[in-house]
């Protein structure tokens, strides 16, 4: 069996069976994929660590008939301040929840995976607005998985051009680009309903969000 070695971030996890546990991983050479990792409830299960949500990390794992098994990780990040910080747990949830629900299983998208990696390190470093990256980032996964950014047609021409300057540009160099006022007020609004409108399912991590602002 032919093994596959990328770098990969832990978007989702779920217990099966007594000492496994199952992750869907969004992965640099592979896209979003589920993989099981046996043994990884037990404290010392080498994938205890890499197999926790939001690590980022090296795996090395095969396909079988149904799905991919993890052979081995190592952590790169493990991103340990969002589970001290409820702010920051609550992105980077949702940041995690829109790849899940906008990224087609297996399709590789090296563009949109760089974007995410840089939004978590964004938002581990504090070196920004941190409702201001969320809605870069959701213009970059709606741009980067081939949706349209629509509803336009009555928006400013400020919004128009805060639009258009985020998606030629990567995330890395826009950490110090201010949205507010009525240009953050329209897109919050235009975002929202392009989420809710294309993506399989709206946000559920929307609803914590909500309630700790």
């Amino acid at each position: 069996m032919d093994k596959i070695k990328t770098v990969g971030v832990i978007i989702k996890t779920m217990e099966y069976r007594e000492n496994d546990r199952i992750a869907t991983i969004y992965t640099d050479a592979c896209g979003k994929i589920s993989c099981l990792a046996r043994g990884a409830k037990k404290n010392k299960s080498k994938l205890s660590s890499c197999t926790n949500d939001f690590v980022y990390g090296e795996f090395i794992f095969y396909k079988g008939r149904n799905m991919y098994y993890i052979e081995d990780s190592s952590v790169i990040e493990p991103f340990r301040q969002f589970s001290e910080d409820l702010i920051k747990i609550a992105y980077a949830s949702y940041f995690c929840e829109l790849i899940d629900i906008s990224c087609v299983y297996e399709e590789e998208n090296n563009g949109l995976f760089k974007e995410f990696i840089t939004a978590l390190y964004l938002l581990k470093l504090d070196i920004m607005n941190i409702e201001t990256l969320s809605r870069i980032f959701e213009i970059k996964i709606i741009h980067l998985n081939g949706f349209v950014i629509e509803y336009l047609e009555t928006s400013s021409n400020g919004l128009k051009n805060v639009i258009k300057y985020i998606s030629n540009n990567p995330m890395k160099s826009l950490y110090k680009l201010k949205i507010e006022g009525i240009i953050k007020d329209e897109l919050d609004i235009i975002l929202n309903r392009i989420i809710k409108s294309n993506f399989i399912r709206t946000p559920k991590s929307l609803e914590l969000l909500n309630y700790i602002k």
